[in-house]
């Protein structure tokens, strides 16, 4: 079996390999890269005055303040025009309706000077991963919290590298580089935040971040054989994540690029899904998403995330989860008298013996319990989806925090297995659910 570890780990986990992240953070968490696995900005949106239409950026497009924006929008410090600028927008930032929402609150609370929300509270770090940019600007979207997504968006308009990339982490203080990584899944991400900002306040003056970002996806595509048309894990890796090509699969769809997208949904449908005779995998009666292309693995990740991108023919993944694998074992776990989901079912037996990022047993891991959550509702279980939200309700901090997983009372506090840290993936996914959303799917 291969050690390639998926999910919204991925965000982090190098494939069973721990990676020690590069300096320009403060702080460290357990030697962590990077995900799965998206402010306070200084360029105009407050004080600049309206970017009119904003006309097209451009690659380069310089902005000046409360000038023509260099994405088609308000001004800002010469953020990179992108592809075709977007039509601007208002170029106001106004939060109309601000949102009582104690997830959102506490969200708010962890933007930092630059304008990127800090991931988690009191790990002592102020590590941003792009993963939880993305789900934030969602979830701030969602809320109606508009400048907040906007500030998000502005700083990551300056922070995005000429080819259309983004490294994994930055600092929330001043935007300074964690490390090198460069990953698809989170990527994708930025672009569904995008899409769903659109969607629902239709504003196009970030369109062209968007644009750049497929643009350098499409260079991640594999060209030839059974894996043709999925994207590959980044730059460096040519792995290839089931998590991270169904996030490709909505950021493609949803900017109007479908070809693409059913290209990505071909592949999982015939490869990544077991019961499919194609699959390569070693079971077909076994109603899974396989963890990758060639790593017949079991996470939780792939079947949440699998029914809330491709809909409810994949739903019999939800009942493996749900069913412990109908009595055989699958990734659902209880701990202190929380009962969840694990990252994957080989968490209990590392296939690389010692590797530190592998837990020795199932956890509980609150963000994808909320995902699992999130898909019984898309297929309109209500029941199970309220079953397992009142689940994360249980340990949520009176700030509206939720930590990102939780072991046996006593375990030694470790990332990812026992992380009692509240988490922006944690809390998102929570508000998600509380909003009764579908981020994969914007409209």
């Amino acid at each position: 079996m291969s050690d390639i570890i998926c999910g919204a780990l991925c965000r982090k986990i190098l494939w069973g390999t721990s990676v020690s992240g590069a300096t320009g953070c403060s702080g460290s968490i357990q030697d962590i890269p990077g995900t799965v696995d998206a402010g306070i900005p200084d360029s105009g949106v407050s004080g600049g005055g309206s970017g009119g239409n904003g006309g097209a950026g451009g690659i380069g497009g310089s902005g000046g303040i409360g000038g023509v924006g260099g994405i088609g929008g308000f001004g800002g410090e010469g953020g990179s025009g992108g592809v075709g600028g977007g039509d601007g927008g208002s170029g106001i930032c106004d939060d109309k309706n601000p949102s009582n929402s104690p997830q959102i609150g506490w969200l708010k609370n962890q933007i930092g000077s630059f304008g990127l929300v800090d991931s988690y509270e009191g790990d002592g770090t102020d590590r941003a991963y792009l993963y939880d940019q993305g789900i934030a600007a969602i979830a701030f979207t969602q809320a109606g919290e508009v400048c907040e997504t906007q500030g998000i968006f502005n700083a990551l308009t300056k922070l995005q590298i000429k080819e259309g990339n983004w490294n994994t982490c930055y600092s929330a203080e001043n935007g300074s580089a964690c490390e090198s990584y460069v990953h698809t899944g989170p990527i994708a991400w930025v672009v569904m935040a995008v899409n769903f900002y659109e969607a629902k306040i239709g504003d196009k003056q970030f369109s062209g971040i968007a644009g750049n970002a497929l643009l350098w996806m499409d260079t991640m595509i594999v060209n030839s054989g059974d894996s043709s048309g999925a994207l590959k894990y980044g730059e460096g890796y040519p792995q290839i994540s089931t998590e991270h090509n169904l996030d490709a699969y909505s950021a493609y769809y949803y900017r109007g690029q479908k070809d693409k997208a059913e290209a990505i949904k071909s592949y999982l449908v015939k490869e990544m899904w077991a019961p499919s005779l194609d699959s390569k995998g070693p079971y077909h009666n076994v109603s899974v998403f396989w963890r990758g292309f060639e790593d017949f693995a079991w996470c939780t990740d792939p079947q949440s995330w699998g029914v809330l991108a491709l809909g409810k023919d994949y739903a019999k993944s939800l009942e493996w989860l749900d069913t412990n694998g109908g009595g055989n074992g699958s990734t659902k776990n209880v701990k202190q008298d929380v009962t969840g989901f694990s990252f994957c079912t080989e968490d209990v037996n590392p296939p690389n013996g010692n590797n530190p990022n592998f837990c020795g047993k199932l956890v509980v891991w609150l963000e994808g319990t909320e995902g699992v959550a999130a898909a019984f509702y898309s297929v309109n279980n209500k029941t199970r989806g309220d079953h397992y939200h009142k689940q994360t309700a249980q340990v949520m901090a009176q700030n509206g925090g939720i930590p990102y997983s939780i072991s046996d009372a006593g375990d030694p506090i470790k990332w990812p297995c026992n992380f009692p840290y509240s988490s922006v993936a944690s809390v998102s996914w929570y508000y998600f659910n509380e909003a009764k959303i579908n981020p994969f799917r914007p409209y």
